[in-house]
């Protein structure tokens, strides 16, 4: 009498192992580049301000200070890399504070052929023609999750009478 050994079909061996892979990837993913999600907040007639992250996680906050004339513009320059889905936003602004914003590049960064590298740029512009203070808050995130982002960045306007400045 012969014995017959069974040998494993080699496609599902592969199939198999080429889903684990994938899941084993996508959890990776995930527990790496998991954004910030704000537990708490608190709201001041100023601005929005977070109180509390989750303890592994830590906002990268950025302070831009722009003193200008009643009237007159000024610009802040931020980078950004779209081919990865993120984008900036306006989170939050002052009455009054007029704002726009274009694309850009930045020459001085030399990207060749590096993966995931970008020199791209969002370029805000802001004027308020009353004086005063004003407050506007830019985020950092994917453009379908604003409750989830990565970076903020604070935008302090001291807006002066044109004949002070």
């Amino acid at each position: 009498m012969a014995s017959t050994t069974s040998k494993p079909n080699m496609t599902k061996v592969v199939g198999i192992l080429a889903v684990a892979i994938v899941i084993i990837a996508a959890v990776g993913f995930f527990v790496v580049s998991k954004p910030i999600t704000p537990t708490t907040s608190s709201t001041s007639s100023a601005m929005t301000t977070i109180t509390s992250t989750p303890s592994n996680q830590t906002a990268i906050t950025q302070n831009h200070n722009l003193t200008l004339a009643a009237g007159q513009s000024g610009q802040v320059t931020l980078p950004v890399n779209p081919t990865t889905g993120t984008s900036w936003w306006v989170q939050s602004a002052s009455q009054g504070v007029n704002i726009t914003s274009s694309s850009g590049t930045d020459t001085t960064k030399n990207c060749g052929q590096l993966v995931g590298c970008s020199n791209q740029l969002t370029i805000y512009s802001f004027r308020a023609n009353v004086p005063g203070n004003y407050t506007v808050e830019l985020r950092l995130g994917h453009a379908w999750a604003h409750s989830e982002y990565y970076e903020i960045d604070m935008v302090y306007l001291t807006v002066q009478n044109s004949t002070t400045h």
